[in-house]
């Protein structure tokens, strides 16, 4: 039989390694020890301060929807989540993530979740985000990047019942998007709601960017694009092609 150190060892809760979730206390540290360990990780019901966090393993992040809450700190420059390790399985589920795009200083590229990753046919690069709420992002709220003229089932992606709220407005040479795929074989966006809030005075916030740096057709994978509602998205200031 088990011993209940083994269960418990089954799931990493965050506030063992000490957050706070009081939505005023830099939680970086402690996040960051729990997402170390890999595997299941909770986040209970809070408002978790923090700045860019490292994702080196295989990862189910997983809280309780609108009331699990990662929130940027102020005037922070960089990425929340960062994974650049090759071959790791990312999942959140049940989140939501707060870029606070207004307590920023500055106009930058900075993303919720960045994810850039050489991956093989063997080992391939997975993230999928479902039942998440991102909002008031910076520049984008999920980028995966994977390697180009690799073969189509090297790079997975899944994002579905997902909510994408608010967010920098885009101008002249800058173009911020919600979900960003280069160089992903396969991916499926699928029953989200992109909505800006109201009509951009810029040049507007792109929903879905799909684009592939390899022209070969065994790169490109299965792409799904479909039964997304999209609101107050605008343009893709640098090429004016709309929103999705």
């Amino acid at each position: 039989s088990r011993t209940l150190d083994d269960r418990f060892a089954d799931v990493v809760n965050v506030l063992d390694f000490g957050a706070i979730g009081d939505g005023v206390t830099d939680d970086t540290v402690a996040i960051q020890a729990a997402l170390a360990l890999g595997g299941k990780v909770f986040v209970p019901e809070g408002v978790y301060r923090h700045s860019n966090l490292n994702i080196t393993k295989d990862t189910i992040l997983h809280g309780k929807g609108s009331g699990s809450v990662f929130k940027k700190l102020d005037a922070t420059s960089g990425n929340m989540f960062t994974c650049t390790v090759a071959s790791v399985n990312l999942a959140v589920r049940d989140l939501t993530f707060d870029g606070n795009q207004s307590a920023q200083t500055a106009e930058q590229y900075a993303y919720i979740i960045r994810y850039d990753a050489a991956s093989s046919a063997s080992e391939p690069n997975t993230l999928e985000a479902t039942h998440c709420i991102f909002k008031n992002q910076e520049y984008c709220s999920i980028r995966m990047t994977g390697t180009s003229q690799l073969t189509a089932d090297t790079n997975f992606v899944d994002v579905s019942h997902c909510q994408f709220l608010g967010g920098q407005d885009g101008s002249a040479g800058y173009d911020p998007r919600y979900i960003a795929i280069a160089d992903a074989g396969n991916a499926i966006i699928t029953n989200n709601l992109a909505n800006f809030g109201s009509k951009p005075a810029g040049t507007g916030l792109s929903f879905c960017i799909l684009d592939s740096t390899s022209t070969e057709v065994d790169n490109q994978g299965t792409l799904l694009v479909s039964d997304n509602i999209i609101h107050f998205c605008g343009r893709f200031a640098s090429n004016s092609l709309t929103a999705c």
